[in-house]
């Protein structure tokens, strides 16, 4: 049988595990190394006039959610009042980190940088979204607290929501959308390993 010159011999078993483990050590160091730039900003700047207008426009629609079903709704830059419950958006609640770490996944992944930025389009929008999905319900369960703590009998509904039930929603979120973006959108490794970025 005649070999074409830019055909590639078969790989062994062993070369094989070997070029599968150097693309997972290559993706954990790209994912720690654009997570720690990408966490490292979002410290630099969680307190800054920057940050603030971005929770300002996270508030935008979630007062937009809100008026439909409150008897009142009201905004103060990153202050919402829903009926009788009152929260504050701080930078925790931003889900920048949560974005952080969607978006170092996507990077470390290796796809073609036009794949990556398709995933990015897609994926940041939609975590911002589910973010003023999070923060709507937020809302609603706070103002009916005291109803929900005779039903479900126990007390902190509000903070069992938003630091456990929420939390958890939201990580399935991210780790969902990445692996949507990996089986629909993006390359196999092999396959854009061949592929120059």
């Amino acid at each position: 049988m005649d070999r074409h010159r830019d055909e590639e011999p078969e790989q062994s078993p062993a070369e094989r595990r070997r070029a599968v483990n150097r693309e997972i050590v290559k993706f954990v160091l790209v994912f720690l190394g654009v997570l720690v730039v990408m966490y490292g900003s979002y410290l630099n700047y969680r307190q800054s006039a920057w940050m603030e207008r971005y929770l300002e426009v996270v508030c935008v629609p979630v007062v937009w959610c809100l008026k439909p079903i409150a008897e009142s709704v009201t905004r103060d830059g990153t202050s919402i009042r829903y009926n009788d419950f009152g929260m504050s958006v701080v930078a925790d609640c931003s889900a920048i980190p949560s974005m952080s770490i969607f978006t170092a996944a996507v990077i470390a992944f290796p796809a073609t940088w036009r794949r990556r930025f398709l995933g990015l389009l897609l994926g940041i929008p939609f975590l911002f979204m589910v973010n003023v999905l999070r923060l709507t319900c937020l809302a609603v369960i706070g103002d009916n607290e005291p109803f929900l703590e005779r039903m479900l009998g126990f007390k902190g509904v509000f903070d069992f929501a938003h630091v456990y039930v929420w939390q958890s929603i939201f990580i399935i979120f991210v780790i969902g959308i990445w692996l949507l973006w990996v089986e629909k959108f993006a390359k196999s490794p092999a396959e854009s390993s061949t592929e120059k970025q």
